[in-house]
């Protein structure tokens, strides 16, 4: 990655609206990013509709998530734009129940067993077998309501977290649902820019620049 690239890495969610569609699209032009790519980040507000040309009215990441807060069951098939990137889908799950479990209340060895859990959910550690579930059932039973929200995520991020690698699409239908429950425990406002932001600077650093492909997650 050259020094443009880890700039824009960097500022990814922020900066000048004309100077960072001026820098996208000459990425685009480059062929550093795929139509697949600019419609992903069209889908969370970047600008760049222009560049693909992106119907108006198309559905973004905001209102999306406000109608995910409502969800409790799996949604039909196609029913949210998220549900196109399975990749970003689960990611975006990911990142939303860590936000959710940082803010609630826990004692530090719950804490501690929560993390845990969930980088197991990351990458080469899925997460596997019933040592898991019953660990994470155990601390949901004992905790009070906002942190038991914020654990009823991380159960929907169990499994799809080994699904991802069979199904991802299936994964990603799944992982639709354990929104209610992050949003639930932390709210819109505390999810909506984190998981904007760093699916942003996962797009952006791209797979030559260690973008991971095999987690739910990533680095963090």
């Amino acid at each position: 990655m050259d020094s443009r690239q880890r700039e824009l890495y960097r500022s990814a969610g922020e900066g000048d609206p004309e100077a960072r569609a001026a820098e996208l699209g000459a990425r685009w032009r480059a062929g550093e990013l795929t139509r697949e790519e600019v419609e992903l980040l069209d889908y969370l507000g970047e600008p760049v509709a222009e560049l693909i040309d992106a119907p108006p009215d198309a559905r973004r990441w905001p209102e999306e998530l406000r109608e995910l807060r409502t969800l409790s069951v799996t949604p039909a098939s196609g029913r949210f734009r998220l549900e196109r990137w399975p990749e970003a889908c689960m990611r975006a799950l990911w990142i939303a129940t860590r936000v959710a479990l940082a803010a609630v209340e826990l004692g530090p060895e719950e804490r501690a067993a929560l993390t845990h859990v969930h980088a197991l959910c990351e990458g080469g550690r899925r997460a596997e077998g019933a040592d898991v579930e019953a660990q994470v059932r155990g601390i949901y039973e004992e905790s009070g309501s906002l942190a038991r929200r914020a654990i009823a995520a991380l159960f929907t991020l169990l499994p799809v977290s080994l699904l991802r690698r069979h199904d991802p699409r299936e994964g990603a239908a799944i992982a639709l649902t354990g929104f209610e429950a992050a949003l639930g425990a932390a709210g819109v406002e505390a999810v909506e820019g984190v998981v904007r932001r760093e699916l942003i600077a996962w797009v952006l650093a791209g797979p030559a620049s260690g973008r991971d492909g095999g987690g739910v997650s990533g680095s963090t």
